[in-house]
């Protein structure tokens, strides 16, 4: 019980914010749309594609060392560390496949950090990238455009952008904490020039942000809401970017929040914006326990590894 104290208090702020909320606009709630099954059906599918997704990113890391995962190893690992990420702050189901790699797999932590530099890098180049790209698309056809959105874009892409490009060799010292940095920014460096590597993970990046969009696009449709398409995006890569910064379990609340805000900035009142956020984090929940519960199970009892206490 102490162990999840934090998560739980989280959970219940959290929870009790909710309930202030809808009841303070019971009206509006009450004025939405019933939800369309059929559009929430696909988002549980994007949800489950998106899972596979994650999975197909820690096989590339697994792949990159030479690590021989199973199927249902890097599927199931994607499935656990999802889940976990809600039982957990500060992204805490991370930590749980750390814990696997080495147990199973003698993988090194200081190398795990490394796929974690490698992964947040890409993902902050490729989400901005594609936001700036969209950003100008929605200006264009739209005449929708935000100039501070767009400055965080830019920021964030020339940063990544020279975090790849610009990665020195650093020498080892004595102190052996100080070289644990040096050796996981080595090894980034050494990712760094991989430029085919690069690619690949950048692709799945832009695979997985898409389908955030996708999904997010079909819970607006859920309530037959009327956002477009590129602006739906936009939004998505903004909650999307979010979670890293987020000290609460995968994000929660941080993420409604950018989307409810976001919302309201398109014309939608903020309690569209929030039941538009809570059935696209329902799809996710959804598939994260149903997988999650399945697989902490079978590698627990093919490795003897216990995840979850």
């Amino acid at each position: 019980m102490k162990k999840y104290f934090f998560t739980i208090l989280i959970y219940l702020i959290l929870a009790t914010l909710t309930v202030i909320f809808i009841r303070n606009n019971y009206d509006d709630f009450a004025s939405i749309p019933e939800i369309s099954v059929f559009y929430f059906s696909l988002m549980i599918l994007v949800s489950f594609i998106s899972l596979f997704v994650n999975g197909l990113r820690i096989k590339l890391f697994g792949d990159y060392y030479n690590i021989n995962l199973k199927k249902k190893e890097w599927f199931g690992l994607a499935a656990v560390t999802t889940m976990d990420n809600y039982l957990t702050p500060f992204r805490g189901g991370v930590a749980v496949r750390a814990l696997y790699l080495r147990k199973v797999y003698n993988f090194p932590f200081k190398s795990f950090l490394t796929t974690i530099v490698a992964s947040y890098t890409m993902r902050i180049l490729i989400y901005s990238l594609f936001g700036i790209i969209l950003s100008i698309i929605s200006l264009t056809y739209y005449k929708i455009f935000n100039l501070w959105v767009f400055i965080l874009f830019m920021g964030l892409f020339l940063i990544s952008l020279i975090i790849v490009l610009f990665s020195p060799t650093f020498s080892t010292r004595k102190n052996k904490f100080i070289n644990w940095f040096v050796h996981i920014l080595n090894d980034w460096r050494s990712i760094s020039k991989n430029y085919n590597f690069l690619i690949k993970l950048g692709l799945i990046e832009l695979l997985f942000v898409s389908l955030m969009g996708v999904r997010l696009f079909f819970s607006y449709k859920a309530f037959n809401l009327s956002v477009p398409l590129l602006i739906v995006f936009i939004i998505a890569i903004l909650s999307t970017l979010s979670v890293f910064l987020a000290i609460t379990p995968a994000g929660l609340g941080v993420t409604e929040l950018v989307i409810t805000l976001s919302s309201a900035f398109v014309g939608l009142q903020l309690t569209e914006g929030g039941s538009v956020a809570l059935l696209d984090r329902l799809s996710s929940v959804i598939i994260a326990f149903s997988f999650g519960t399945i697989f902490n199970y079978i590698l627990m009892r093919d490795h003897k590894f216990l995840f979850v206490r």
